[in-house]
């Protein structure tokens, strides 16, 4: 999976009708190359220097031995490694990552449980509702709100910043809130077909505690769905919450990509998406485990 996403990446960035080394040499106030200056030897030059001069297949098996080595290669705007500079923002990235999918699980678990174990009632209703209002908000409008409220109204929380965990509760509810309403829907679903299966009636038949049977036996059965969703919901935090990292002006690996793609840095992006790669498969592997520790079924096959 990791060789064709490095692959596809690769041959998309390539294949763009537009040279790396004019967008290299390109006057960012104005936006085109410059017309005088630069030689054609000069830019053979610097191609050269870059590696671009050789075959395509050869600067592919290149790129794919050094990020074997951790090398992801040269920024071509900053002229630093792309591993230093992913390597800098990542601690930004985990940590608000961290706390939106801690926001999700948290969230999203007590209101599916809530809800399943209550249908048709108004909590289930009251649940419900709050999860579709969820999964409809944008997550930049929601941030936009809590500073408005949190920030500029009653000035408990500040608005912008990475200094202080305080900072970091507004980031982490309106990035987590929309993964919060998917787990809620899903838990509910899964708190039902499995209060209604026969080795629950069994289970209380024999005198078992609700509290017991509930969290013993349906909760954690309930959660091998849940854990998917988790999974996923933790490969696409760390990738897509740039707007996020907008709005309150934090850092993070995800504006240093966006800023590599309006810059046309090769190095940059191809960097980030691998690295995003080498994540999902990671947390697909972790969900994968997880399955086995719920289910002894799964684990015994």
């Amino acid at each position: 999976m990791l060789l064709g996403v490095s692959l596809a990446v690769f041959s998309m960035l390539h294949l763009l009708p537009v040279d790396p080394v004019e967008m290299l040499i390109m006057d960012s106030t104005t936006g085109t190359a410059p017309t005088s200056g630069v030689t054609d030897e000069m830019m053979d030059n610097l191609r050269r220097e870059l590696g671009l001069d050789r075959p395509l297949p050869v600067q592919f098996a290149s790129f794919v031995g050094n990020a074997l080595r951790g090398d992801l290669g040269m920024s071509f705007r900053n002229n630093r490694p792309v591993s230093e500079m992913l390597a800098e923002q990542l601690p930004y990235t985990i940590r608000l990552t961290l706390a939106g999918l801690g926001t999700s699980v948290v969230l999203g678990l007590t209101l599916g449980i809530l809800a399943g174990l209550r249908p048709n009632s108004w909590i289930d209703s009251a649940s419900m509702l709050l999860a579709t209002f969820g999964v409809s908000m944008p997550s930049f409008w929601l941030g936009l709100m809590l500073i408005y409220l949190f920030a500029l109204r009653l000035q408990a929380l500040p608005a912008l910043g990475v200094g202080s965990p305080q900072a970091l509760l507004m980031p982490a509810i309106a990035l987590g809130f929309h993964g919060s309403a998917i787990i809620a829907r899903l838990t509910r679903s899964s708190i039902l077909e499995i209060m209604g299966s026969e080795y629950i009636t069994t289970a209380r038949a024999k005198g078992v505690a609700e509290s017991f049977v509930v969290l013993r036996h349906a909760l954690r059965n309930a959660l091998i769905p849940v854990v998917t969703v988790v999974g996923l919901e933790f490969g696409s935090l760390m990738s897509g919450a740039v707007i996020t990292e907008t709005v309150f002006a934090r850092p993070g690996i995800r504006r240093l990509a966006v800023r590599g793609i309006l810059e046309k840095d090769f190095p940059l992006v191809q960097g980030f998406v691998l690295f995003i790669a080498v994540i999902y498969v990671l947390s697909n592997l972790i969900v994968d485990l997880c399955y086995a520790w719920l289910d002894p079924r799964i684990r015994f096959e």
